[in-house]
């Protein structure tokens, strides 16, 4: 027989009571992916280099696309491929602004035949337009219409050339007015389609030579050379004057850009390692800052430089530590389009030789500010008593064009905190 007990109202029944479950035993811990907080950290940095450069976009869209890739399926990826998407529209909205002022600067300068001029802008456009096949579609129609309208425009200019020559030509025969119509009638018929405005103005000089005589086209022509280089004369004057004021307004005001990424070397587009196998030139970080090495036991100069050739007054500065060797700086300095690689042009000035003979200290970091301002081309080196300078009356100094590192053979040098202040250029924005 089983007791039935009442105690203090509660029913108790012998046996042993139930056992009360665990409910902790039950929790399971949530798995965490390791590299969520790696993808995080690398999101927020490729946002703050977008807000740092909004007009970076090849950099900031290989960004996005490497944490896409990397953390895929991770919220961070998702979010980064959704802004690679915005960078990309952002940056064709972008090629359309600037595809629209340079359509309208184009049509300008070719109105008043300024056709030389109007080429050199479609050879150098804004520098959204950098990299742009690389991501768009070659068909794209802005890189179709630069494309085309490029070629109509140098046609054009070789069509003026010739005209000009032959100008040049007929004039030495003053009282020869057949020869000199001789000459003339030289000009190629096929421009009469190809460069229409040329051959009316082929036209037009025919038509002077017939009613007014040769020498009094000669006196024409003279009479408005005469003119052309007074004005010329002028606006030189004034226009020394207004960068004269916008150097010393600006140049204490502009911010510095930085040149060097994290990352990468992209905008760097001349350098000697297109033309060979490997990189030479290497990109690292140290002590969170990037590092430009040059390194060159390959029997060869080393160069690189980023597209500068629009530049005009400008002051850069940067850090370097001499191992071995020298280390050079062209302070003036166009780029040519080769067939695969941009190259240095002829419009190059002489360089800035640092080395332990012009006291630069060897091993040690050395900071090294370099000012061009018109045909003004100096260098500050820290530790150094007297500037380098360049004698524009002995050197050969170009009106535009900006920087180029050069390392020769068996030479070894560090570079750090590459930046510059654009102070006046021939376009809008620095690059």
């Amino acid at each position: 027989m089983v007791a039935v007990l009442t105690l203090g109202g509660f029913l108790y029944l012998g046996g042993d009571p139930e056992p009360v479950p665990d409910e902790t035993a039950r929790v399971e811990i949530p798995q965490v992916d390791p590299r969520l907080e790696a993808s995080k950290k690398a999101l927020e940095q490729a946002i703050a280099y977008e807000k740092e450069n909004p007009r970076e976009f090849v950099e900031m869209i290989i960004q996005y696309d490497q944490i896409a890739e990397v953390f895929a399926s991770l919220p961070p990826a998702v979010e980064s491929a959704e802004r690679k998407a915005a960078a990309v529209d952002a940056w064709r909205s972008a090629v359309d602004v600037a595809r629209q002022q340079l359509s309208t600067d184009v049509d300008q300068l070719v109105a008043k035949l300024r056709y030389s001029e109007a080429l050199a802008m479609l050879d150098s456009p804004d520098q959204v337009f950098q990299g742009a096949d690389d991501f768009f579609s070659p068909d794209h129609p802005v890189l179709r219409w630069i494309g085309s309208r490029r070629k109509e425009v140098k046609i054009l200019v070789t069509a003026q050339a010739r005209l000009q020559e032959l100008e040049g030509k007929a004039a030495r025969y003053g009282e020869h007015e057949e020869i000199a119509l001789a000459i003339l009638a030289a000009f190629p018929e096929k421009y009469e389609t190809e460069a229409a405005p040329v051959w009316s103005l082929k036209q037009e000089t025919l038509a002077q030579i017939k009613r007014d005589g040769l020498s009094r086209w000669i006196d024409t022509e003279q009479s408005a050379e005469l003119d052309r280089v007074e004005t010329a004369r002028v606006q030189a004057v004034e226009e020394e004057s207004r960068r004269a004021a916008r150097w010393a307004s600006l140049k204490d005001g502009k911010a510095w850009f930085p040149h060097l990424g994290r990352h990468n070397l992209y905008n760097w587009i001349s350098t000697s390692d297109a033309i060979r196998q490997e990189p030479q030139w290497r990109l690292t970080v140290r002590e969170d800052q990037p590092l430009l090495i040059a390194d060159n036991g390959y029997g060869n100069d080393m160069w690189i430089g980023p597209f500068t050739n629009h530049w005009k007054d400008y002051v850069l500065e940067f850090e370097m530590r001499l191992l071995r060797g020298e280390v050079s700086v062209s302070p003036r300095t166009t780029l040519t389009s080769g067939e695969y690689v941009r190259t240095i042009g002829d419009q190059t000035s002489p360089m800035f030789v640092f080395s332990e003979a012009n006291g630069v200290a060897a091993g040690k970091w050395v900071r090294v500010t370099i000012e061009v301002n018109g045909t003004s081309l100096r260098a500050d080196v820290a530790g150094r008593s007297e500037p380098l300078v360049l004698d524009p009356e002995e050197s050969r100094i170009p009106e535009l064009g900006g920087f180029i590192f050069w390392v020769p053979d068996g030479s070894q040098v560090e570079l750090r905190g590459i930046q510059s202040k654009l102070i006046n250029s021939t376009r809008d924005g620095p690059f």
